[in-house]
C-alpha cells in the first residue's frame, strides 16, 4: 500500500516550489541585468570613446583646413607664422587622439567595419598631409599663386574626403550605439514583462499550494485546530453531549462525533440494563419478604395448635399453601433475574 504524503511534506513541497520559482526569477533577472550591463559597458567604454576620438579628428581636420586657407590668403609673415603654429597644434591634437584610438582598437576589440573605416581615414590622412606640406612650402617661398592653385585643386579635395571618412566612422559608431541602446531597451521591456508574468505565476502557484494544504488540513482535522483541541478537552472533562458539526466525516472531528454518539448509545444501554437489574432486585426482595412472612405466620399458627388435635394437611396441599403466588412473567431484559427469583421461591 502506498504511503500517503505527510502534512509536513506537503507544506515543505509547497514552500520549496515557491522558493524554486523565486530562484528561477532571480536567475533570469541576473542574466538579463548582466546582459544590459555588458551592453552599456561596451557602449560606454568602446563605441562612445571611439566616437569621441573621431569627433576630435573631425574638429582637428576642419580647423586645420581653415587655418591652411588663411595661411595661403594672408600677406604678412607674422600672420602666416601664427596660422602655421595653429596648424602644428591641431596636428598634435589629432595625433594624440589617433594614438588613443589605435590603442583602443588595436587590441582586437575593433570590428571589421571599424578597422576598414579607420584604414580609410589613415590613407586619406597621409595624402592630405602631403598636399598640405606642399601648399605650406609654396606659401613660405612666397609663391602665393601656386599655393592657392594647389590648395584649390588638390588640398581642398583631400580635406573634404578626409572629413567625409571621419564622419563615416562617427556615423557608424552612432549607429552601433543606437542599436545597442535599442537592444538594451528591448531587453529591459521584455525583462519587465517577464518579471510581471513570473510574479503572477509565483502568486498563483502560492495560492494553489496554500489552498491544497488548507484543504488537506481541513479534510484531516475537520475543523480548525483550536476547535479540535477544545472538543477533545471537553470530552476529557466528561461532556459527552457536546454538539459537533463537520463536513468531513472521515476527519478527526467526524470520528470524534461518531465516537461520542456510540459512547452515548453504550451508556444509554448500560443505564437501561441497570434499571432492569434494579427492577429485578426489587421484585426478588419483595418475593423473599412475602415468603418470610408466610413462614413466620405458619410457624406462629403451628405453635398455638395442641399437638394431638393438630391436623396436618396433605403434603401437597401444605406445600401449595406455603408456595407464594407465581409472579407475572417480566419482559426479556429481566427474564433471567425473574426466573432466578421464581426458582429461589420454590
Amino acid at each position: 500500500m502506498k504511503k500517503p504524503v505527510s502534512l509536513a511534506m506537503r507544506i515543505g513541497l509547497g514552500f520549496a516550489s515557491t522558493l524554486s520559482l523565486l530562484v528561477l526569477i532571480t536567475a533570469v533577472g541576473i542574466q538579463r541585468v548582466g546582459f544590459i550591463d555588458s551592453t552599456l559597458k561596451d557602449v560606454g567604454e568602446k563605441a562612445a570613446v571611439v566616437q569621441r576620438y573621431a569627433i576630435n579628428f573631425r574638429g582637428s581636420v576642419h580647423n586645420r583646413a581653415i587655418a591652411i586657407r588663411d595661411a595661403v590668403l594672408v600677406k604678412d609673415d607674422a600672420a602666416l607664422n601664427r596660422h602655421l603654429d595653429e596648424i602644428d597644434q591641431l596636428k598634435r591634437d589629432y595625433q594624440d587622439s589617433a594614438v588613443l584610438m589605435d590603442r583602443l582598437l588595436g587590441s582586437g576589440a575593433a570590428s571589421g567595419e571599424e578597422a576598414r573605416l579607420l584604414g580609410d581615414i589613415k590613407a586619406i590622412e597621409r595624402q592630405a598631409l602631403a598636399s598640405t606640406e606642399r601648399v605650406v612650402n609654396l606659401r613660405r617661398n612666397q609663391d602665393i599663386a601656386g599655393a592657392q592653385a594647389l590648395l584649390l585643386t588638390q588640398a581642398s579635395a583631400d580635406y573634404t574626403q578626409w572629413l567625409a571618412r571621419v564622419n563615416a566612422l562617427i556615423d557608424f559608431e552612432e549607429a552601433q550605439i543606437r542599436q545597442s541602446l535599442d537592444t538594451v531597451q528591448s531587453a529591459a521591456s521584455h525583462f519587465a514583462l517577464l518579471m510581471v508574468l513570473a510574479s503572477a505565476a509565483a502568486i498563483i502557484l502560492s495560492v494553489l499550494v496554500s489552498l491544497l494544504i488548507i484543504r488537506k488540513v481541513k479534510a484531516t482535522l475537520g475543523a480548525e485546530p483550536e476547535e479540535v483541541a477544545e472538543a477533545i478537552r471537553r470530552l476529557a472533562n466528561g461532556e459527552l453531549n457536546q454538539p459537533i458539526e463537520t463536513r468531513y466525516p472521515d476527519s478527526v472531528m467526524g470520528l470524534l462525533k461518531n465516537t461520542l454518539a456510540r459512547l452515548g448509545d453504550t451508556i444509554a444501554e448500560v443505564r437501561l440494563a441497570a434499571q432492569d437489574l434494579r427492577h429485578s432486585s426489587v421484585t426478588l426482595l419483595s418475593v423473599a419478604s412475602d415468603n418470610r412472612r408466610q413462614i413466620t405466620l405458619q410457624t406462629s399458627e403451628a405453635e398455638h395448635v395442641p399437638p394431638r388435635s393438630r391436623k396436618w394437611p396433605p403434603r401437597s396441599a401444605r406445600y401449595r399453601a406455603m408456595r407464594p403466588p407465581r409472579p407475572r412473567r417480566p419482559s426479556w431484559p429481566t427474564r433471567k433475574s425473574t426466573a432466578a427469583t421464581a426458582w429461589w421461591a420454590k
